[in-house]
């Protein structure tokens, strides 16, 4: 077991590393703070905080070859592919404890990210204020978790469904394992821990709702919470009546600590002030909201000088709003209708299932430039990749062995290599085609 592993697994550590002294505190009654402060009181504490964070990205390589900007707008938008190529050039000049972060993301573009122990309190500190009116918490409670995990079977002949962590406070669950045969199985389970917190992918949810068929699974947890994927109205309407649960949830966020936002009900959402700064560039519009970019800058990250990051997602915000609307969704003191996308970053296998946790599969991989994957069949994968000069062989099968935790041995991968990926008829480039 890796160090990372064993510090997750252990309950002491894991609280431990996620609220360190002293940072997770200040950090906490900050961000309490400023989500009760008015208008002009968050400006002003929000100004401090990115004079700051963009001197201390100042002291970066990357900083000093760019000119040394005088202000945020004088900073270039730093996307992906920027933040793949610069890596190190961003790391702030000093010794401090840090964590690596990283991020294969919808993008399909690996990256990496070192995040010092206020972003890591920063997060914590967050997702405890949001879930203390359910009076839950994050390492005292039961929480299942029906995400993107996946572990080995001891034996190749059995499945491992789950598994417990945290002292036994944690089950988690094999969702990519989840299909008609055994929803019995997950479903009885489910009901014996009685779950204070079931935390989810919105499509994992989806998919154990819909196996479910008529039964009404009454678990009653004080709080379903969300990420990662898109949670609309109907899955929250299908889990109020399934499983008898009406408090929920909604978090955004990135593995790059950038800025966040949350919905209560799984409606109108909020960016949180204390976080980043958030900067809302229009997009284009659609038939019923428009679209604004969702540009971030971190506030607390102390060993990395990232600024004005292209997060690669979109804020759904209502039609024709002011300048000064925008920004006062962006401030988080207004709300936005919700994250455009993120609805199908899944596979379908040959059984059944749904296949989640795909975007996971490149991360460290810094070998790759891009990554897109193309499900032909419901037997058949292709990964595409757009190489960096360093690419071998062996850095494919790497591929296909960290594909393997996410897709089973009845479908087939293969490893294409290209110069340009599959475009959308919109021009994007999505990560995820199926053919199927």
């Amino acid at each position: 077991m890796s160090l990372k592993s064993y510090i997750k697994s252990s309950p002491t550590f894991s609280k431990l590393a996620r609220r360190p002294l002293f940072y997770y505190s200040y950090l906490s009654k900050t961000i309490k703070s400023l989500q009760s402060a008015s208008v002009p009181e968050r400006e002003k504490a929000t100004n401090q905080l990115l004079k700051k964070a963009l001197f201390r990205a100042l002291h970066t390589p990357y900083a000093r070859n760019i000119g040394l900007p005088k202000s945020l707008d004088e900073w270039p938008i730093c996307d992906k592919n920027t933040l793949q190529k610069h890596y190190h050039q961003m790391k702030i000049t000093g010794i401090r404890p840090h964590l690596k972060s990283y991020s294969g993301g919808t993008t399909g573009i690996p990256v990496q990210v070192d995040l010092s122990l206020d972003a890591l309190a920063l997060e914590q500190g967050l997702l405890d204020y949001i879930v203390k009116p359910f009076s839950v918490d994050w390492f005292k409670s039961r929480i299942a978790v029906l995400r993107g995990d996946d572990f080995a079977a001891k034996t190749s002949q059995k499945k491992i469904l789950w598994k417990f962590q945290n002292g036994g406070r944690r089950l988690h669950f094999c969702s990519n394992t989840l299909n008609k045969d055994n929803i019995s199985d997950f479903s009885d389970m489910l009901k014996k821990f009685n779950p204070d917190i079931l935390w989810v992918y919105p499509n994992v949810l989806r998919q154990f709702l819909n196996l479910l068929e008529g039964q009404n699974h009454q678990i009653n947890p004080k709080l379903l919470i969300s990420s990662s994927e898109i949670f609309d109205s109907q899955l929250a309407a299908l889990a109020i009546k399934k499983l008898n649960c009406r408090n929920i949830l909604d978090f955004y966020g990135q593995a790059e600590r950038v800025c966040a936002a949350f919905s209560v009900g799984g409606t109108l959402y909020h960016f949180v002030s204390a976080y980043g700064k958030v900067e809302l560039l229009f997009e284009r519009e659609e038939n019923n909201f428009d679209l604004y970019r969702i540009i971030g800058t971190p506030y607390w990250n102390k060993s990395y000088g990232l600024v004005r990051l292209d997060t690669g997602d979109l804020a759904c915000l209502p039609k024709g709003l002011s300048n000064k609307s925008v920004k006062q969704i962006a401030l988080g003191t207004h709300p936005f209708l919700g994250i455009f996308g993120r609805h199908n970053d899944h596979l379908l296998s040959p059984s059944g299932e749904i296949l989640v946790g795909i975007d996971h599969i490149q991360k460290g991989l810094k070998s790759i430039s891009q990554l897109q994957v193309v499900q032909n069949s419901t037997h058949q994968v292709e990964l595409i990749v757009i190489p960096k000069s360093n690419f071998t062989q062996n850095d494919a099968d790497q591929l296909i062995m960290q594909a393997r935790k996410k897709i089973p041995i009845t479908m087939g991968i293969t490893v294409s290599l290209t110069d340009s990926l599959n475009k959308a008829p919109n021009g994007k480039v999505p990560f995820i085609i199926k053919k199927i």
